[in-house]
């Protein structure tokens, strides 16, 4: 990857506050503006493309389609979900998680009655049960420890409420890594 030079020019009190976040982050403060600047132009770019799909629709035709969707066909066995579950449980924690995971959002999770923040690095099925390897920065600490940071394998399954956050992580940490785990179908990974 080609790079280039850019002075930048920042207010002191912004410099320092950049220079907090990094440090508490564990990465370079270049790093930090980097992933800052890659950020909002992915949202604007983000925001450019959604704006041209919409200049090529056609709202009347969508409509249509949407008006004769399952038009006259009943349910098929196997359509309906779990009687406790809905389908945005279903479907949101497994798109909040792949999102936060392709965009390096920080998320945060009650799992075990407990609220926690973490990064999502790897999320797929272990052993036949979809998990997510997170590293938690806030929660509670192992086994009755004080820290509550660092890696945890958690099972997707019991993960009650699941957000995702503005904040954004690295995909690189200074804390050792995790045992390398088996996975047998990976969904998403940090890259």
């Amino acid at each position: 990857m080609k790079k280039s030079n850019f002075a930048l020019r920042l207010a002191p009190s912004l410099m320092e506050e950049a220079r907090k976040l990094a440090k508490a982050e564990g990465i370079a403060v270049n790093q930090l503006i980097n992933v800052a600047v890659a950020e909002k132009v992915s949202a604007l770019r983000t925001e450019e493309y959604f704006a041209a799909r919409a200049a090529r629709g056609d709202v009347d035709k969508a409509l249509g389609i949407l008006r004769r969707a399952g038009a006259g066909k009943p349910p098929l066995s196997g359509d309906e979900l779990p009687s406790e579950t809905t389908s945005a449980d279903v479907v949101s924690i497994d798109g909040m998680l792949r999102l936060a995971i392709a965009n390096k959002r920080l998320i945060r999770i009650r799992y075990g009655g407990r609220f926690r923040i973490a990064e999502p690095h790897d999320y797929g099925v272990q052993k036949g049960v979809p998990r997510l390897l997170i590293f938690q920065r806030r929660g509670p600490g192992v086994r009755g420890g004080k820290s509550g940071r660092g890696w945890r394998l958690l099972d997707v399954a019991k993960i009650e409420v699941c957000q995702v956050l503005e904040g954004v992580f690295s995909a690189g940490r200074r804390e050792p890594s995790p045992p390398h785990y088996e996975w047998g179908a990976t969904y998403a990974r940090v890259a």
